[in-house]
């Protein structure tokens, strides 16, 4: 038999005045006769606001693209669904070496895009030849990848060839980039303005600020999602959002438009909860994750997981509505709990069973589909309306702690997988043990980058954060827009919350109040999770931010959710309907309150990241596992990239002679010279990486030319391969005066990194605070700052005179070839004792690719490092002087030991 029980407080209700019809004074109906005359005004406003960041991004990145038509027209870069022939492909696969290889790619590419027009360069990366097809002779770069993956088919193009040949590749021009903006663009403004004028033309009498709150934030996701992705290579986000959008819209009428307690479906909640039981099982058996992750959240090309919120909100509120005067009073005395008892008030076991079971059912389920975001959402959701159900707040706190523990148990077993990362990322996000563990400290670069104001729209790169158009959508905001853009962010989402939970108090009914806060929390749920984790208040959880990540399935849930408040918030503020819910306003308020105080957290959290100590996060280091098992330190990208294109000086001997150099202009400058030295590393690519036509294909300068190639290695080292870099019989120019020639000083020190394996491993930990004025700064070339690192002088003279040392080094070649032992000659100026010449040999006659494991090699340092046991010396005085015939050294003495090798 059922019970019902009322409070005294309850049985006097106040009677509606007369005239009032039972209506609340003081709260709007939505405008008169629902004319909607505040919501066509902000949208108007808000629109406008929108518009204005569009532009912005659209300004910022289409700055870059100004010069690709005449590429295209050139062939430096070639659109891939214009492509005809292979034969235009085989230009851009230089980098391959075996000219079958070449026409065998070039062949795979052009059959793949007469299959289907290509949005993505990143799809050839996803293109397998099968064993079978890879002969070893004609594909031997194939062949080898093969062997070394131990698969049965390879990648036509390893990774690093990729990225090779993806600045090379479009699949669309600026025009057609332009056009998906306007239509995107086109298709976000429609949604709402459909919205609107369907609620005017309905006399809606609902809350008006919903639609344009939800305007600003997915009109900043449109334009984030602008800036997030290579216009012309990657997928056209935007596009695909603003669809998102419009189909959400729709969902926003359907649900604002539909009165769910009006139907059978309240109050037959086990449907619901059958439903997300079935979808949660097929994503077990049948569902797949992003990449590699062993998450399974995709199923049949949606996420069900959106709709199994849902579901479960709608379980939730219908049980809690017709229970709570259950769960509240009439308490558990079967149990032999003692004096806890009279402590731990426990509701009736058959009240109480029914929804833990179900909850812990489904989050069961979450945890074999090891998706740690959903299950945190969907347990706080519970924890909460039971504790609001309860009227007792502090069942919340008992249920939260329980959570926790049950995720660190899961971290300290290790399963799953993806909980246990995620975990440790948040524990030691500087320092992981696994691929991808950067994703955090990425973030907080992206964060620190933004500071106060931002880089701007469209300006800043965000791009560069794992997951930015989804988990991390947050550090791209705080990016471009900074602290302050990221307080407007949070302050429409607090708007959002609080238009909610008037919504839920609207409501008149248990079943619309419980409806309404749990639709409500699932907002703010899903926004506290996912940017406490950016800012390491909590484990990354991986659920999406509302409307301002990309993702179909989450965008057409939230706009779900808000039209069914919007529905809630239409109805009469009636008194009785005001008295049927006041028991519940106690666990609101406490509701409210928890919110508050997080958002505080956050609030400090972000000033110590975006304004205290921005700099501090900006040039941290992060230790993580790369893809050969190495750990190593990684950096802000945006700093190693600076640092790339700060051309390294060059380094001249005494009278101007470029002995190592990135510029090709200087080459230029002194072609005759060099020529006529006998440079034989300046016009061919003999000695490997170091040819001036090399250098000059160079756009960032970044190529390092030896003209001497190895006749000058022992004095100057090799920068591009760093042989014999961190032996201590060595004086390398390029090593000890990097500072100098680097134009700033990113050395902070060793330390020892542990790897997987238990061992140690010393490492070069670099310090980019110098170059931070240049990131800060990138659009200002005239700063004072920028100006002051980058007019630095970085070029190293020396006192070497390199016709003398060319000199020397032949008659060590021949006296030592003569002898059978190996030679050195220094030669000092007798009145100034300036170091002319260091001669060893033998030397290197081309640069190695790699150290020579004989010692006493070409890669001894004899003239400065060698060991002398005696042997014959000699004279070198005016002959030397003849040779060269400068009048400046004549009568001066030179010295030179012809030793036999230690």
């Amino acid at each position: 038999m059922g019970v019902t029980i009322s409070r005294a407080s309850e049985r006097k209700a106040p009677r509606p005045a007369p005239g009032s019809r039972g209506r609340i004074p003081g709260l709007d109906r939505g405008g008169p006769g629902g004319s909607r005359g505040r919501e066509a005004a902000l949208l108007a406003l808000s629109g406008a606001v929108v518009l204005f960041a569009i532009v912005l991004t659209w300004l910022a990145v289409s700055r870059p693209l100004s010069d690709v038509e005449g590429r295209l027209d050139r062939g430096e870069v070639v659109n891939l669904n214009a492509v005809s022939r292979s034969g235009d492909l085989l230009p851009l696969l230089s980098f391959l070496g075996a000219s079958q290889e070449r026409s065998f790619v070039a062949d795979r590419i052009r059959e793949h895009v007469s299959a289907g027009s290509m949005d993505n360069v990143g799809e050839i990366g996803r293109i397998r030849v099968p064993a079978g097809e890879i002969d070893p002779k004609l594909l031997p770069d194939m062949a080898a990848r093969i062997q070394a993956s131990g698969r049965d088919s390879a990648t036509l193009l390893s990774a690093a060839q990729l990225r090779q040949l993806k600045p090379r590749l479009l699949v669309r021009t600026p025009a057609q980039f332009r056009k998906t903006t306007l239509l995107g663009a086109a298709l976000l403004f429609a949604g709402f303005l459909l919205a609107h004028l369907v609620l005017r033309f309905r006399r809606f009498r609902g809350d008006e600020l919903l639609l344009p709150i939800i305007l600003l934030l997915s009109g900043l996701g449109f334009a984030l999602m602008m800036s997030l992705r290579d216009p012309l290579r990657d997928l056209p986000l935007h596009l695909r959002f603003a669809e998102g959008v419009l189909a959400g819209c729709v969902l926003f009428l359907a649900g604002a438009l539909f009165d769910l307690e009006r139907t059978p479906l309240p109050r037959r909640g086990l449907w619901a909860l059958g439903l997300a039981a079935v979808l949660s099982g097929l994503l077990i058996l049948f569902g797949g994750g992003p990449g590699g992750s062993d998450v399974k959240v995709n199923f049949l090309g949606f996420q069900p997981v959106e709709l199994i919120k849902i579901l479960l909100a709608l379980f939730l509120a219908g049980y809690f509505a017709d229970r709570w005067e259950l769960l509240r009073e009439v308490p558990e005395r079967r149990l032999p709990l003692g004096r806890a008892g009279k402590i731990l008030v426990l509701p009736r076991l058959e009240y109480a069973l029914p929804p833990v079971v179900a909850i812990g059912t489904v989050l069961f389920f979450f945890f074999l589909q090891k998706d740690l975001g959903p299950a945190l959402v969907l347990a706080s959701l519970f924890l909460i309306l039971f504790s609001v159900a309860r009227g007792r707040p502090g069942m919340a706190l008992v249920g939260a702690a329980t959570v926790s523990l049950a995720c660190f148990a899961g971290y300290k077993l290790g399963y799953p997988r993806t909980v246990g990362q995620r975990i440790g990322m948040w524990l030691e996000p500087w320092s992981t043990w696994f691929h991808g563990g950067d994703h955090l400290a990425q973030a907080i670069w992206s964060l620190a980058t933004g500071g106060p104001t931002g880089t701007g729209l469209g300006l800043g790169e965000p791009g560069l954060v794992p997951e930015a158009h989804t988990d991390m959508v947050f550090s791209a905001v705080g990016e471009e827009l900074g602290f302050l853009g990221l307080l407007a962010v949070g302050a429409l989402y607090a708007l959002l919350v609080q238009r909610g939970l008037r919504a839920a108090r609207r409501a008149g009914t248990p079943y619309g109040f419980f409806l309404g806060l749990g639709f409500t929390l699932l907002i703010a749920l899903e926004t506290a999770l996912i940017a406490g984790g950016v800012l390491r208040l909590l484990p990354l959880s991986g659920v999406a931010s509302p409307f301002l990540s990309f993702g179909r399935s989450a965008m057409l849930a939230n706009f779900l959710i808000v039209g069914v408040l919007a529905g809630l918030s239409a109805r009469e503020p009636l008194v009785e309907g005001a008295e049927r819910v006041r028991p519940f306003l106690g666990g609101e308020r406490w509701v409210g309150i928890g919110l508050g105080v997080f958002s505080l957290l956050a609030l400090l959290r972000l000033a110590d990241v975006q304004l205290l100590r921005p700099n501090m996060y900006l040039t941290r280091g992060a230790v993580a596992l790369q893809g050969d098992g190495v750990r190593r330190f990684q950096y802000n990208p945006r700093l190693a990239a600076i640092a790339a294109t700060i051309p390294r000086g060059s380094i001249v001997d005494r009278n101007g002679v470029p002995l190592a150099t990135s510029d090709p202009a200087e080459l230029e400058a002194h072609r005759a010279e060099l020529t006529k030295l006998g440079a034989t590393d300046f016009d061919s690519s003999a000695g490997g990486a170091g040819s001036a036509g090399q250098a000059a294909a160079s756009p960032d300068r970044r190529t390092r030319v030896y003209p001497f190639g190895g006749r000058t290695f022992h004095l100057l080292g090799d920068l591009r391969n760093r042989l014999n870099w961190g032996a201590r019989n060595t004086s390398f120019i390029e090593r000890d005066a990097r500072v100098r020639l680097q134009g700033y000083d990113d050395y902070a020190g060793v330390v020892k990194v542990k790897q997987p394996d238990g061992s140690e491993a010393p490492v070069v930990v670099v310090d980019y605070r110098e170059l931070v004025p240049l990131l800060r700064h990138r659009y200002q070339p005239d700063h004072p700052e920028v100006k002051r690192v980058l007019g630095r002088d970085r070029t190293v003279r020396l006192t070497i005179d390199v016709r003398l040392l060319l000199t020397a080094q032949e008659v060590l070649r021949k006296y030592a070839t003569q002898a059978g032992y190996g030679a050195a000659a220094v030669v000092l100026d007798a009145d100034t004792g300036d170091l002319l010449a260091s001669a060893s040999y033998p030397f290197p006659e081309r640069l190695p690719a790699a150290p020579e494991a004989k010692p006493g090699g070409t890669l001894l340092d004899r003239a400065r490092y060698g060991i002398y046991p005696p042997g014959s010396t000699f004279k070198i005085v005016t002959a030397l002087a003849a040779l060269r015939k400068d009048p400046k050294l004549a009568g001066k003495t030179f010295e030179c030991k012809l030793l036999p090798d230690g």
